[in-house]
């Protein structure tokens, strides 16, 4: 059986709780995951090769077949299409080609870690330059995925084609198991420091158990707001290099908890704030120093 990709403290918590997660819960932890799509969907293929769940099985092979024909629409080589090649993180296109393959070799050869293709028909694409206001803009069919720098696909994602009977795959069904909820064990206390697994920035944890407890109750009351996958999440206070918090909503499944940070500074104030927090210890001679330290650094 495939590990799951969760915090390696939550699973422990669930070890010493004698927890499980059923197929479905698996099938949708994966599917939530950061893991790159070709993980993602062996993963899948696993579960439906051993589950006895046949309304799971029936949702998965729709999923797979759905992310194969998804990929196929993307790849297609028309001279019809135009490719913008996004380098990282960067905001404005670093090239644009006609060709797909010429699209992804030039993001493998050019981005640090990964890149991303927005696919679109040329018609749209010009047409949505044009200065007019009044004009009705195209509809931009085309698609968008993400790749890795050894060309490893992560995403892919199409929301319109050429092609008269394209329908669109991408689609989430409310009684699907990729955005469906999981009751989960929550061990993080206000005020905890935490850290998404694959992130570089702690946190402190600002979402009481209690306060947690609460707001699942409100939400299965209400009868208005559905409870899924997104419902599991804390807000926490991430610290940036420069000293300033800003806050998140991450999933609990992917959050550990820290003992240490490399940072001296930054552990000093991190558990400066979280002593504050938790009803003991004082944080502005630990802030003053942290802040003078960090600007004699710069």
């Amino acid at each position: 059986m495939r590990e799951l990709p969760i915090a390696d403290c939550m699973k422990e918590i669930y070890k010493e709780n004698n927890a499980t997660f059923t197929d479905s819960e698996r099938a949708t932890i994966f599917w939530q995951s950061d893991l790159p799509l070709s993980e993602k969907l062996a993963a899948l293929g696993e579960i439906l090769g051993t589950t006895e769940d046949d309304v799971l099985k029936g949702q998965i092979q729709k999923r797979l077949d759905a992310e194969v024909e998804e990929e196929r629409m993307f790849m297609i080589r028309d001279s019809g299409y135009v490719h913008s090649v996004f380098l990282d993180d960067a905001k404005n296109a670093g090239s644009v080609f006609a060709s797909v393959d010429a699209a992804i070799a030039y993001g493998k050869e050019n981005c640090d870690e990964t890149f991303k293709i927005d696919k679109a028909i040329l018609e749209d694409r010009l047409e949505s330059m044009e200065p007019d206001e009044d004009k009705e803009q195209g509809s931009l069919l085309g698609g968008e995925a993400e790749f890795k720098k050894d060309g490893t696909l992560l995403s892919c994602r199409c929301w319109g084609s050429k092609e008269p009977d394209f329908v669109i795959l991408g689609g989430i069904e409310p009684e699907g198991f990729e955005e469906a909820y999981i009751p989960v064990l929550n061990p993080f206390e206000y005020g905890d420091i935490v850290r998404i697994i694959g992130d570089d920035r702690p946190a402190v944890v600002v979402t009481s158990k209690e306060r947690w407890k609460e707001s699942l109750e409100r939400i299965a009351k209400s009868g208005i707001m559905q409870m899924n996958y997104y419902t599991n999440t804390l807000t926490v206070e991430f610290l940036y290099p420069n000293g300033e918090f800003s806050h998140g909503h991450p999933n609990i499944l992917y959050l550990e908890k820290l003992e240490q940070w490399e940072d001296e500074d930054e552990w000093k104030l991190l558990t400066a704030v979280s002593g504050l927090m938790k009803g003991n210890g004082w944080i502005e001679p630990v802030l003053s120093r942290y802040q003078t330290n960090k600007y004699m650094k710069n």
